[in-house]
């Protein structure tokens, strides 16, 4: 399922991100901003020459560009990274529609029903008495709604957050990690359901549902539902015998409590949920995911949650993931990381100094296997897309003011003329933001189709049967296959076919045939080694 190789749902559900249908239900929320300045786009009615104050940030998070690239986002990281404020700042992202009444849990605050209920700041940023308290921080959050983008800006520069009815409407809802917590643990819901007296609301799961939580749990359901009193939720099932929460374990409380938010939740909802895996062995995490994309497809809902479980983010497509990192006091994102890098970000292990934007794992491959192994410890390689998005990540780093330098690496099919027309509008009225780039060898050939060229000299052919531990005759075959592929994206895909090993192993032995020997990538060394000094 991960990587290049979807299936027919998850490129549905790409489809859906990609080209939203006209008729959208809800706007689809597409990115969250920290920054400590306002955006270009954000009137803020303070004279230019004024000197801006120092920024707070959130919770040590000055700035930062979260892309959610997928109906699903699953952040990922080591404790401390910002995962948390993240998800608050995605919940933040909507105003309640009427007639919403959005789930506290059992923990959350209780307020009065109104017309509607609805999340704010102070539902998840409260400062203590001796810490400091927000100041001078912009948050943006940016929409996709009836074909075309645009976004909402709230600033702490004194007292108030904003206006929430500024937001766009759409139902929201979130479930926090103290939904793990036993319900005989928790007082409230022992008095409201150990002898219930009153009004109870009770909502069953619909059969469709049901099967979906058989699935996940791996045994087969009759029944289950949601019993609400006094705004505190209670389940109940019966898999062989009725029981409830007071002798469900942890993830099956929580299973059914979190299928039972996305059942009600309106069609093009969104559910945020903090770890999401909580509780579940990996067979049910791998089905969850599973789950997640048949909803979200059928639904047209988005889901954000946060994870650190190596079998879920396993489960689901690359750019459904993001890795949330910091070094220093600078906080950054990798877009689409694969699940052995996801998992080796976690061991807190990795302190960069340089970043490089490319377009794709195969030249995110070449550069890799270019580099001496003393430079390849001081560098992060992202590949971020199309030519046109590695500088706009390249502007977007520069104007969101990190300390780590960045290197925008272009495919060999790419010109300086195009690069300086995505600079120039990329970056707007800011002309002082030029980022570094620089373009790989290639003759105006993407980087597959060059490589194979360069696999017809004798010395990469060796170098090839080297790496793939195979005769010269065995090599000039697969080169000649590789020479005849008409989607040259399938390389990596055609050597797994002839190889037996994987994709991902293929690329990298291939790129490493011609990265450690050629010429034509010493510019390459030679710009990273200068900037890193």
């Amino acid at each position: 399922m991960p990587g290049r190789h979807l299936s027919g749902k998850e490129k549905g559900l790409n489809q859906l991100w990609e080209n939203p249908p006209a008729n959208l239900e809800r706007p689809y929320l597409r990115s969250i901003e920290i920054a400590p300045v306002p955006p270009l786009d954000h009137y803020h009615p303070v004279a230019q020459e004024e000197q801006p104050k120092e920024s707070t940030g959130i919770r040590g998070i000055r700035a930062l560009i979260v892309p959610l690239r997928y109906p699903i986002t699953a952040l990922c990281g080591n404790n401390g990274v910002g995962k948390s404020t993240i998800l608050a700042l995605a919940v933040l992202a909507h105003h309640s529609p009427p007639g919403w009444h959005v789930h506290w849990g059992n923990t959350g605050p209780k307020r009065t029903h109104t017309d509607r209920t609805y999340y704010t700041f102070n539902d998840f940023f409260v400062s203590g008495h001796s810490e400091q308290i927000i100041q001078n921080v912009w948050v943006t959050w940016r929409y996709f709604k009836r074909n075309y983008e645009h976004s909402v800006t709230f600033d702490k520069t004194k007292h108030r957050w904003g206006r929430y009815s500024k937001r766009e409407e759409r139902q929201v809802d979130y479930l926090p990690l103290s939904r793990i917590l036993p319900a005989y643990e928790m007082i409230g819901v022992r008095l409201a359901f150990m002898k219930p007296k009153g009004k109870i609301t009770t909502k069953a799961l619909g059969q469709g549902f049901i099967r979906h939580l058989s699935f996940i749990m791996g045994r087969k359901y009759t029944t289950a539902e949601v019993q609400e009193k006094k705004n505190y939720s209670f389940q109940r099932c019966n898999s062989g015998s009725e029981y409830t929460a007071f002798n469900m374990g942890g993830g099956e409380c929580c299973m059914i409590e979190l299928l039972h938010l996305l059942e009600n939740i309106e069609r093009g909802g969104l559910l945020v949920v903090e770890e999401i895996e909580a509780g579940l062995h990996p067979q049910a995490q791998k089905r969850l995911a599973q789950t997640l994309v048949d909803i979200c497809l059928s639904k047209h809902i988005q889901i954000v949650c946060s994870s650190h479980s190596e079998v879920f983010i396993d489960a689901l497509p690359r750019q459904a993931r993001l890795v949330l990192k910091k070094s220093g006091g600078d906080h950054t994102v990798i877009e689409s990381p694969s699940t052995r890098y996801a998992m080796y970000e976690m061991t807190g292990e990795c302190h960069p100094e340089l970043i490089i934007y490319c377009e794709d794992k195969f030249a995110a491959s070449l550069i890799n296997e270019a580099l001496p192994a003393q430079i390849r410890l001081r560098v992060e390689i992202q590949d971020v897309g199309s030519d046109s998005n590695v500088i706009s990540q390249g502007v977007s780093h520069i104007r969101s003011g990190f300390s780590m330098k960045s290197l925008c690496v272009l495919d060999g099919d790419c010109s300086d003329a195009k690069v300086n027309g995505w600079i120039n509008s990329a970056r707007g009225e800011r002309r002082e933001i030029n980022p570094e780039y620089l373009i790989l060898p290639g003759d105006d050939l993407a980087p597959e189709r060059w490589v194979v060229s360069q696999l017809q000299q004798q010395d990469y052919r060796n170098s090839f049967a080297d790496q793939f531990g195979c005769t010269i005759q065995e090599a000039t075959n697969h080169i000649q296959a590789l020479a005849v592929e008409q989607e040259h994206h399938n390389i990596g895909y055609t050597l797994y076919q002839r190889t037996g090993r994987t994709e991902t192993e293929c690329i990298c032995l291939v790129t490493r045939s011609i990265a450690t020997i050629h010429p034509q990538l010493e510019p390459l060394r030679e710009k990273i080694e200068l900037m890193l000094g």
